[in-house]
């Protein structure tokens, strides 16, 4: 339902989605390093899925394809919170 290469993009925030989860629900503490490895990490995804044209952001949809790798990132990162937990 969607290219392997998207898949791959969705999969390599699973660190930087994990970060901000625990940050979020566990009190793990922000700092600007942190907050700075998250900004690059999402904005370099970015601009891999939208080959610089950060309108297609805005004109296209996501795919079920995508739906499905964004719950299996959701279902990683939760997984992973309950094992630190």
């Amino acid at each position: 339902y969607t290219s392997a290469a998207k898949a791959a993009l969705i999969v390599a925030t699973n660190p930087v989605f994990t970060a901000c989860a625990v940050i979020l629900f566990m009190g793990e503490v922000w700092n600007w390093r942190i907050g700075l490895g998250v900004a690059l990490s999402l904005g370099g995804v970015i601009i891999v899925i939208t080959q610089g044209n950060l309108a297609l952001l805005l004109n296209q949809p996501l795919g079920l394809g995508e739906l499905y790798m964004f719950g299996a990132l959701a279902s990683w990162v939760a997984y992973t919170l309950i094992a630190k937990k």
